[in-house]
This record gives C-alpha cells, structure tokens and sequence, in this order.
C-alpha cells in the first residue's frame, strides 16, 4: 500500500487546472457575446471535456495504485531475477525476497518531475514470469522508476511508482546489477 499521505491529494490536485480553465472559458462566452443559446449549448460540452479528463486522470491513478498492489503481492514469489549491468542475478533466498519487497514498501513515494529513468534493470518476479524494470532516476540520487513490463507501451512499461530508497540502491549494487553514478 502506498505510505505517502499526498498519494490520496494528489487527484484533487488535478481539479485545480481543470476548474481554471472552466472559469477562463465561461470569461471567454462572456467576452464573445455570444447569445444565450450558444452558451447553453456552449457550457455542457466544456464540462463534460473537463469531466472526460478528471476521469481520465483518476483511472489512471487508480490503475497505477493497483499495479503496485499487484506488484507488492508477489511478496511471496520463489524467484527474483535481475538483469542489468551486464549481470544476471538470480535471487531464490526467501530472506533476500523478502527483504527486497521490504525495502520496496518502505521505499518514499516521491512525485513525477522533469527526469527520466536510466539504465534500466530487468526485474522477473517468479516462474510465472512478471516482468518489471527498475530505473534509477537520471537527476536524483537513489531515486528510482518502477514499471510494469507486462502492460506497457513502446517506450518500454507503464510507470507504476517512483520511489526514493537508499536501502534499495545499496541492495541493488551488492547484487551488482546497478551502474555506479557517474561523478560529477
């Protein structure tokens, strides 16, 4: 489950912009004189716009909070296999499964901004063969992308979660599956 207290606002958050340009195009009727039939027919379909995207926004996010639901209940997976850095990792220790899925839920939510995940590492999780990445992030510091393999699009997965986790990062680079930073 999600451990950071903004997760829950970060919906309402959307309704700010959207109410903005519900109120810039009501000023935009009254400034076009436009006669009441027009802005009757006008309104509705301003709103129902806004409303397609509010419910875009928020089926999104829901789907999002369910891949990491689903993602967290492979907890109990026989295998972990990491690709990345020229290495393959092949983890089947149920203390080190464990222990990665605990560092996964304790990991801090942080919010998307302007970056990008690198040198991405394959994660398949079990025999079933769930497939995910985890990116560490391009600006930040033990910050990481977390995508679903399984349902993503061209550009290689559906983010589902960044998270900022020093224990993650340093779990990763003892499996040596993790690129050292580059100085700067």
């Amino acid at each position: 489950m999600l451990n950071c207290p903004l997760a829950y606002v970060v919906p309402a958050l959307y309704l700010i912009p959207l109410a903005f340009i519900l109120v810039l195009a009501l000023f935009v009727i009254r400034a076009l004189r436009w006669t009441r039939a027009e802005r009757i027919l006008f309104v509705p379909i301003v709103v129902m716009f806004l409303l397609c995207i509010v419910i875009t926004m928020i089926a999104g996010y829901v789907r999002n909070r369910q891949l990491w639901a689903e993602l967290m209940a492979r907890q109990s997976a026989s295998t972990l296999v990491f690709r990345g850095n020229a290495h393959k990792v092949t983890v089947s220790d149920p203390d080190e499964i464990a222990a990665f899925f605990r560092l996964l839920k304790e990991a801090r939510r942080v919010s998307a901004h302007h970056s990008y995940p690198v040198n991405k590492i394959e994660l398949t999780v079990g025999k079933d063969g769930y497939r995910y990445s985890i990116g560490p992030d391009s600006d930040r510091a033990d910050e990481f992308w977390i995508d679903d393999l399984s349902c993503g699009d061209s550009y290689g997965g559906r983010t589902i979660a960044q998270v900022q986790s020093y224990g993650l990062a340093e779990y990763l680079r003892k499996l040596k599956v993790l690129k050292p930073r580059p100085k700067r």
